[in-house]
């Protein structure tokens, strides 16, 4: 199986060389050759090759209605026709005089006509190309028709639009806030707040950050809070000031914090009490202001009216970087702008919802939740982290708000619609559902309950941070049958977009390559890293004076001009909505004393879900709870490995490269750090044990009950499906706020032998029990 220009080069020489062997040597017989080589057996396929290309070079008998001979006429019967096809391609060339005919075979599982015609085409432009020109190198042939380019370059990308490049979404926020000054605009908590209000004090918090600070238009300002409505407020304010929104989140560790907000060249920090508040810790040659300043509610509350272009800097999201600090990506206000006027008029996204803004602060995604919902007479609902956390209780906030858009990323929608049945839904008031993040697949759940609601639309947006969104697509059961895999849809309004070989030569319809953006929503590139920007931001090969972004997504475009995603070309990957670079784990894992060596890479579970394993060089053996908890002080909980495995070397490739298909596997072999073991010591642990060998995909003698879930590689989602087993095991409801504290099975048996104890007893109250239990 070759792919790309390198292969097919590669594949030339190998055939020119087995030519050369089998001339000089006896040839090796066909079926002896599959019997010394055992390859595994498939009936539907050959044994050894899936593509073939016959020459006859010798003119072939045609058949007419002359007479041969005066006694002997021939006449065709009909047209030789195949029943099947023994290869998944065919390729014969006949020599005919001074013809060459060529008949294609196809497994028709495979390929449509379609396609075998465009190859057919590819073939004749390729064979035309060679003639033209034969000192051409191969990667340097044209295949592509006049056509196919226009299609790619041209059709594909009919995505202009005119809107304003003067205007921006604090302009639309003012405006919306103007119309319906009194309709509720924010929910958080028990807290509402109108649109007049929410505009009141952002100019209010705008003018005061004016005041008490040195900072000026395009300053950089940090926000480090904890999720409520000054995480908006915030948000605005800084807009409105023209200066650039830098959100930081609380839960990383500090020195992580401390790197995004000197790497930021943040002038103000905006906190609200807490970590990070006290002198000690802080970075320097910065000004730290408290939200909860008195002097606010005397600003004056009218609108700032500063003049901000499209152009000038937003905000600046920061995301895994493979030199093992995050990079920041600086994007515009026009970035902002491009998405919401095409949610309106492009994707025709409802207005005037309820909204559930879900995703972390810290994602880009947030800010399109935010300003989509505050520029078309939304009401936006921020949850708090225990919310966000527990997905039965936030199951009952969509029915109780009435919620009609759902937000989130792909992997906390599927686990919500796995762990919760549709009927438990029954009365909500949702008429979208946005996945972003990762590829979506509309699968078990949440398929049945897009089933049982044939009106709901579901939105599938992708786009990297370097871009933000730049392709959609919805689908509704009402309009017909949902794929299983989503595509990613078509590129939205003013983007352009190119799918690319190795060369950056466009490929055909239906053959993979990269994809590089361009268009409105390119960002201005990385905070402070002038080399990267450079590296990733590049010369449009089909357009002069414009940039694209060279994605390392791979995917290939579709005959109705939608773009289905495949797989990452790097060392990138994503795992429940987060994007991590592997790199960044690899240079953390080599910093720490003991370890020469370190390679990260993500495996497949059964379950859908991914694991981060880690294999480590050391001259001694390596302590890997040391290395975990080293890596607790420097990296997110996201980005650490969940299995670590010792070797004696990294495995090579004859380039000296390291060899991941070599790599042992982790099961059985790289427990997850941990402590002592302790067994189970009585039926509901045993029990327990059985519920997290099967989530974790952790052998049983493995687990102990001292051991802590979120250290064997639990997280958030993986435990929402453990209390999910424990409802329908014992019929009593754990939150996932109090399994946070202690998330060990000794504490939660515990807990559980409370419940049950006071649930036989009909009594509220819990018995005594020396083993520390949860309060609720």
């Amino acid at each position: 199986r070759f792919r790309g220009e390198e292969s097919f080069r590669d594949l030339l020489e190998a055939t020119r060389q087995l030519s050369l062997d089998a001339y000089e040597h006896q040839a090796y017989p066909f079926d002896e050759l599959v019997d010394e080589l055992q390859p595994r057996r498939d009936m539907s396929r050959n044994p050894l090759f899936d593509i073939m290309v016959v020459l006859q070079n010798r003119e072939s008998l045609r058949l007419t209605e002359q007479p041969v001979t005066d006694s002997l006429r021939l006449d065709p019967y009909q047209e030789l026709e195949y029943a099947g096809s023994k290869f998944d391609l065919l390729f014969s060339f006949a020599e005919a005089g001074d013809d060459l005919d060529m008949s294609i075979q196809y497994n028709s599982d495979l390929y449509d006509e379609g396609t075998i015609i465009r190859m057919t085409g590819h073939y004749e432009q390729l064979l035309e190309s060679v003639i033209t020109d034969p000192s051409l190198k191969i990667r340097e042939l044209e295949f592509l028709t006049g056509a196919e380019k226009h299609a790619l370059t041209v059709a594909f990308n009919a995505t202009g639009a005119d809107y304003p490049k003067d205007r921006t979404v604090i302009d639309m926020f003012e405006m919306q806030a103007a119309h319906t000054p009194e309709q509720i605009a924010l929910v958080f908590e028990e807290k509402e707040i109108s649109y007049r209000q929410l505009n009141e004090r952002s100019n209010k918090f705008a003018r005061s950050i004016r005041q008490r600070t040195a900072v000026r238009r395009g300053d950089c300002i940090a926000v480090l809070l904890e999720r409520s409505e000054w995480s908006v407020i915030s948000m605005i304010s800084i807009m409105k000031l023209g200066c650039i929104y830098v959100p930081v989140d609380k839960s990383l560790p500090p020195a992580r914090i401390n790197y995004i907000l000197e790497e930021s060249g943040a002038k103000v920090v905006v906190t609200g009490g807490g970590r990070h508040t006290d002198n000690e810790g802080r970075p320097e040659g910065m000004e730290w202001l408290d939200i909860n300043i008195p002097e606010t509610d005397i600003m004056e509350s009218s609108d700032i009216g500063l003049d901000i272009s499209g152009s000038d800097s937003s905000f600046i999201i920061y995301t895994s970087g493979s030199t093992g600090n995050p990079k920041g990506v600086e994007q515009t206000h026009l970035t902002l702008l491009n998405l919401i006027l095409w949610d309106i008029n492009g994707a025709k996204m409802n207005t005037g919802t309820r909204h559930l803004q879900f995703s972390s602060f810290s994602f880009d995604s947030s800010l399109h939740d935010i300003f989509y919902s505050l520029a078309t007479g939304g009401q936006i609902h921020i949850i708090n982290e225990s919310l966000r956390r527990d997905l039965w209780a936030l199951k009952d906030y969509i029915l109780e708000k009435g919620i009609s858009t759902l937000s989130m990323p792909y992997a906390a929608l599927r686990s919500m619609f796995n762990e919760i049945s549709p009927e438990e839904f029954n009365g909500h008031r949702i008429e979208e559902v946005i996945s972003t993040g990762e590829q979506l697949y509309i699968s078990g759940g949440l398929r049945i309950f897009l089933k049982n609601n044939p009106s709901i639309r579901i939105y599938n947006l992708y786009g990297p941070s370097e871009t933000h969104v730049v392709t959609g697509i919805s689908y509704a059961y009402s309009e017909g049958g949902i794929p299983e895999k989503a595509s990613i849809g078509k590129p939205i309004h003013n983007t352009v977009i190119y799918i690319l070989d190795k060369s950056m030569q466009l490929v055909p319809i239906g053959v993979e390559g990269e994809i590089f953006i361009g268009g409105w929503n390119l960002a201005k590139g990385y905070n402070g890293r002038a080399d990267l920007t450079a590296e990733r931001f590049i010369k449009d090969p089909f357009r002069k004076g414009d940039l694209v972004y060279k994605s390392g997504d791979i995917a290939k475009w579709l005959p109705n001009g939608e773009i289905e995603y495949l797989m990452r070309r790097d060392n990138q990957i994503k795992i429940n909505g987060y994007r991590i670079e592997l790199g960044e784990i690899e240079t953390v894992l080599r910093s720490f004393p003991a370890i020469e060596d370190a390679i990260v890479i993500d495996k497949n579970l059964p379950d859908g879900d991914k694991e981060l394993v880690a294999y480590l060089v050391g001259k001694t053996a390596l302590a890997m709870d040391e290395i975990r908890n080293y890596l607790k002080d420097h990296l997110p909980a996201y980005l650490i490995p969940r299995y670590y495995i010792q070797l004696e070397a990294v495995p090579l490739t004859p380039n000296g490269k390291a060899d991941k298909r070599k790599l042992p596997d982790p099961e059985g072999l790289g427990a997850p750090a941990k402590g002592i073991y302790v067994a189970p010591r009585n039926e509901i642990e045993e029990k327990l044990v059985e519920i997290w060998s099967e989530i974790l995909g952790i052998q049983k003698d493995l687990i102990g009950v001292k051991d802590n879930f979120f250290d064997l590689g639990g997280h958030s989602l993986k435990a929402i499906r453990m209390i999910g087993q424990i409802k329908k095991r014992y019929g009593v409801e754990m939150r996932i706020k109090d399994l946070f504290r202690e998330a060990t099975i000794e504490a939660i048996a515990g807990w559980l032998d409370n419940m049950l104890w006071a649930k036989e007893a009909g009594r509220p109250e819990q018995k005594d029990n020396n083993v520390e239990s949860f309060v609720f």
